[in-house]
């Protein structure tokens, strides 16, 4: 009688995945941190013990709340926001893993507005601060009730003053 006795293997692994990732071994799939046992049959048909040490890094979740005025940009890496509405934007965090940035973005309009006005000589148009008495074309800037731009245009015609004498 001949008898030849094989080794049996153990090996130990530590691995290290990112949130919703997994690591399978043995048709075993393992997505949580912990130490696994895991017995298999190695090249030799004999008991091979794998432990898994998994560590699973945490993926960044934050949400923003944003409100801008029309013609302002939300920059988040390399995406740029102009437009209202609600976005999900992925970065690398600095462990590697995702950093999941949800985006809420309002964007508040300007307001415009055009007046036109004759007046008579010695008459004033008063816009904001803003005093006009000579005829021209004028553009002011004030803020409207959501904080934005109000761009007024005045388009000002002074008529003269006749004296006439009896």
């Amino acid at each position: 009688l001949n008898l030849t006795v094989l080794d049996t293997s153990t090996k130990t692994y530590v691995s290290t995945i990112c949130e919703g990732q997994s690591v399978t071994i043995g048709g075993q799939t393992f997505t949580d941190a912990g130490i696994y046992t895991i017995r298999l049959l190695n090249s030799n048909g004999c008991d091979s013990t794998i432990i898994l040490d998994l560590r699973v890094k945490p993926v960044t979740r934050t949400d923003i709340e944003k409100v801008i005025c029309e013609g302002d940009v939300v920059i988040i890496g390399s995406q740029t926001f102009t437009v209202t509405g609600r976005y999900t934007i992925t970065l690398t965090s600095s462990i590697d893993c995702d950093s999941i940035i949800n985006l809420d973005l309002t964007v508040n309009p300007l307001s415009r507005t055009d007046l036109s006005f004759i007046v008579c000589n010695g008459e004033a148009i008063a816009i904001g601060d803003s005093i006009f008495t000579e005829t021209g074309d004028y553009t002011v800037i004030l803020e409207n009730s959501l904080g934005c731009d109000s761009v007024v245009t005045l388009d000002l015609r002074v008529n003269p003053t006749f004296e006439e004498t009896i």
